[in-house]
């Protein structure tokens, strides 16, 4: 009986002329990997050529807001003279 055992064993462990699910497993990631390092390479060449394009537009959209900013705040102080002025001319009479 035990012989019959340890044949059974030695049967099993045999090696096979196919290649196991898990070596096509690894080698399928490691191409994956491959070809997401190519990719990510491609896409930061591409990103990098439109950035001192977008910091001139940032640029000009940060002057133009600016701008906006002050006059917005010269028609407020402005308008709060007018206010003050009407006030204390009511205050004088």
């Amino acid at each position: 009986m035990r012989a019959e055992a340890r044949q059974t064993v030695q049967e099993d462990e045999e090696e096979s002329a196919f290649i196991s699910m898990t070596d096509m497993t690894v080698g399928f990631l490691f191409i994956v990997m491959i070809l997401l390092a190519f990719f990510a390479s491609q896409f930061r060449q591409n990103t990098l050529k439109n950035v001192p394009m977008v910091e001139e537009n940032l640029y000009t959209r940060e002057k133009e807001l600016r701008n906006k900013i002050q006059q917005e705040l010269l028609r407020s102080q402005r308008e709060l003279i007018k206010f003050h002025d009407k006030n204390f001319e009511q205050e004088l009479l």
